[in-house]
This record gives structure tokens, C-alpha cells and sequence, in this order.
């Protein structure tokens, strides 16, 4: 479409060269659908399964206590999940310790770090960069405040679940805020 001197993209071509985030819940497909994405190439990797809802859970009951949360991390700590993460001990067993309340929590907490680690803004940038696509024209969810960089990048920053302090900056920035199931 051409608008005055320069040509207009229609938004349904624009929005086929947009990256595309996911977030899922276990069994829904997302196992299969990262297995694709990874053959792409480019995107944070964790070289094995989570189990967190099928063992770690009903393993370790109820993470809201605190007992619960350092008998889990002492038995995740020492394991090849964690020794695959190429995460610092320290830092996430504090983490853990002060944030985690459940499943969810501790997914969340283990897989930000590791993508921070292996460092998802500047993937995505340098994707966007690669693809000619513009992050100021693209949607970014996350549920976790470690996400703020990007989230801050991007033209439609959305907090899906959010973790109390990015629900926070959400607000105060005035982000769009969902919640799921």
C-alpha cells in the first residue's frame, strides 16, 4: 500500500517478520514447539526437561515453607538438571529461598536466570537486527521483573502472571497486565 511518498506495509505482512514469545503450562505443547524453535538456532537453551510439576513438586511438597524450599534445593543443587544450567549456586538458592511459593515460581526463577545468563536481550535484539524487524512494533510477555530490560525495548510490554515486582513496574509504567488460568 502506498502512502504519499514512501510504501505502507499492511499489519498482517508486518506482523509475519515479528518474533514470536511463548509461554505455556505442562502438557500443552510447549516441549515440542522449543524443540522447533531451538533448530532454528538463537534462543536460550536448558539441555533437558524441567520435571518441575511431575517430581519436584510432589516431591517436596508444599514451597511455601521454607523447609521445603532447602530440602528441594539441596536435592536440585546436586543434580544434573542444575549442573546442565550453568547457573551460580548462590545466587539462585537465594533467589529460590526468598521468591519461590511454588512450581510455578521456581520454573519461572530457574529459566529467567538462564536466560539472562545466556543473554535474551541481546538475542532478541540481535535477532530483530538480523530480520530488519523493529522492537518498538513488537509484543513482548513475561511474567518475571528479570524480563524488565526488554520488556522496556519492546512497543507492547505485557506482564502475563506477573511476579509481585514486575506487576509493580507494570503499574507504574502503565504496561498492560493478564493474567491466565
Amino acid at each position: 500500500m502506498r502512502s504519499g511518498s514512501k510504501t505502507v506495509e499492511s499489519p498482517a505482512k508486518e506482523r509475519h517478520r515479528s518474533p514470536v514469545f511463548v509461554l505455556g503450562s505442562p502438557r500443552s505443547g510447549t516441549t515440542l514447539l522449543y524443540s522447533m524453535l531451538l533448530s532454528a538456532g538463537g534462543f536460550a537453551v536448558y539441555l533437558a526437561e524441567s520435571n518441575v510439576f511431575n517430581l519436584l513438586g510432589p516431591r517436596f511438597g508444599d514451597l511455601r515453607s521454607r523447609a521445603n524450599r532447602k530440602r528441594l534445593l539441596d536435592a536440585w543443587l546436586n543434580s544434573k538438571l542444575f549442573l546442565c544450567s550453568g547457573l551460580d549456586a548462590g545466587h539462585v538458592r537465594r533467589r529460590i529461598l526468598e521468591e519461590c511459593q511454588n512450581g510455578g515460581d521456581f520454573l519461572r526463577i530457574v529459566m529467567g536466570e538462564i536466560c539472562e545468563l545466556q543473554g535474551k536481550q541481546r538475542w532478541a535484539e540481535r535477532i530483530a537486527r538480523e530480520w530488519n524487524i523493529r522492537l518498538d512494533g513488537c509484543a513482548f510477555y513475561s511474567d518475571s521483573y528479570s524480563d524488565r530490560g526488554l520488556m522496556e525495548r519492546v512497543g507492547r510490554p505485557v506482564a502475563a502472571n506477573p511476579d509481585w515486582r514486575l506487576r509493580t513496574l507494570a503499574r507504574r509504567r502503565g504496561w498492560e497486565i493478564v493474567a491466565f488460568g
